[in-house]
């Protein structure tokens, strides 16, 4: 930690020595954090959070992007009398337009945010005053602080902090339960219409060609190729992609390879005649797939829905891994309909923390014009 750090954690240190035990609470703020230590495990293992509060998530963010994307880390850990990790938000900060705003370790590529804080602490750090000001006070300079992203079925920084200004979020999430065996499972989800076409088309694709295949990558050397056909087609899809940054494609691509062998990262890919056709990239936890990106290839075998395909080889092959949910993650896309994907609802928490950010708060609240402007231009990378 260099000396600007730690004069920082040094003044956000309580010298109370009241008998009220949070006085004796310590809060501090770093730029680094070491996600590999025991107390992050423990932490993250009593906590009802997402896959993107692992640290096989975290790790490769801090590590890569903040210095590519000129981001200041803000890592606040609340510590109890006994010096036991309470809390921590990894957050960072960026500076628009002469806003100083901090947010999770987002950036547009998480599907969900969650503060880590113990179960046996909400209440405590609720209802203290002086603890609430001094991790607020850890963030400076801070004109808003904004959680995005959140579900409803996980704690929101609002029951821990006080003061959120919170509103609903314009696209949801879906999942579904899943169950084996997968021929039971698609009996109970998948409409006869559904399954009969899928089935036909499988079997016209597999006609015309000499092999077909679905596989989980796992050298790097494949994962690699299977993550640069995802960026090219999406890159043909989608507009202003962010799998286009370098930055970006150079972390999805290191968690894709540090997870592999693990099963965190999953690279799932479908091959005609050894060539892949389409791909899809998620991850593994706490009994959750989270499927993040995917692409097929335009063209002659778009008519044998290939996309599709893959994605429901993808459920059996969860199924037989004993995944109790497949997370389709955000987005209120048609498809998601064919499975009977349940709603998951979203929402978003927003601080002002200065004068300044109360004006853009409730800029972004109530001028619906104006919230797109800064949600693309303030709150996400791209």
């Amino acid at each position: 930690m260099n000396s600007q750090n730690t004069r920082q954690t040094a003044a956000l240190q309580t010298t109370d020595s009241a008998p009220n035990r949070t006085s004796q609470w310590h809060v501090t703020c770093s730029d680094t954090y070491d996600f590999h230590k025991p107390e992050f495990a423990e932490l993250l293992s009593a906590c009802n959070a997402t896959v993107f509060q692992e640290r096989g998530w975290l790790v490769p963010f801090f590590r890569i992007l903040p210095s590519f994307l000129a981001l200041k880390p803000v890592i606040v850990c609340v510590r109890d009398e006994k010096n036991h990790l309470k809390m921590l938000l990894p957050c960072v900060r960026r500076t628009v337009w002469g806003i100083h705003l901090v947010q999770p370790a987002d950036l547009g590529l998480t599907d969900y945010n969650c503060p880590l804080v113990h179960p046996d602490a909400i209440d405590v750090i609720q209802g203290n005053e002086d603890l609430q000001d001094r991790i607020f006070r850890a963030l400076r300079p801070c004109d808003i602080l904004f959680f995005q992203k959140q579900r409803a079925d996980k704690i929101g920084i609002e029951t821990v902090l006080r003061g959120a200004s919170t509103s609903p979020s314009e696209v949801q999430a879906h999942q579904v339960d899943l169950f084996a065996p997968y021929d039971a499972w698609a009996k109970n989800k998948l409409s006869q219409n559904f399954r009969t076409n899928t089935r036909a088309k499988f079997r016209k694709l597999g006609k015309i060609c000499e092999t077909l295949s679905f596989d989980t990558v796992v050298e790097p050397s494949e994962i690699n190729e299977a993550l640069r056909f995802i960026k090219v087609h999406r890159g043909q899809r989608y507009k202003n992609d962010i799998l286009q940054n370098h930055a970006v494609f150079g972390f999805y691509s290191e968690v894709a390879r540090d997870g592999a062998q693990s099963g965190f990262a999953q690279t799932f890919v479908m091959r005609v005649d050894g060539e892949i056709v389409a791909a899809f990239f998620g991850l593994n936890w706490d009994d959750v797939h989270c499927y993040l990106l995917g692409a097929f290839k335009p063209g002659t075998l778009e008519r044998f829905s290939i996309g599709l395909q893959t994605l429901t080889a993808l459920i059996a092959d969860r199924i037989e891994a004993n995944i109790g949910t497949f997370d389709f993650g955000l987005g209120d896309e048609p498809y998601k309909k064919r499975f009977q994907a349940e709603e998951v609802k979203m929402h978003h928490a927003v601080y002002a923390l200065s004068p300044f950010g109360k004006i853009i708060a409730l800029t972004y609240e109530k001028a619906k014009p104006l919230k797109r402007v800064l949600v693309k231009t303030i709150f996400r990378l791209r």
